[in-house]
């Protein structure tokens, strides 16, 4: 069981916390992106924590998107 969360939920909504991965397979993490806040303008880094059962910290993923005024 794998545990993923983000260090910019105000950002970044993850569509699970937990992940069930059998040795040797794949899986998909659907990210949801939120509106920023208003004013916000510019590209912005999140990252995504994959953790064991633990809380060891097995993968970090980063992500950056580009928000531009409307």
């Amino acid at each position: 069981m794998f545990h993923l969360s983000t260090d910019r939920p105000e950002l970044l909504a993850l569509k699970q916390r937990c992940l069930r991965i059998p040795a040797k397979e794949q899986r998909y993490i659907g990210l949801e992106f939120l509106a920023p806040p208003v004013g916000i303008v510019g590209s912005a880094k999140m990252l995504v924590f994959v953790n064991n059962e633990e809380g060891k910290n097995e993968e970090l993923l980063e992500v950056t998107a580009t928000y531009t005024p409307q």
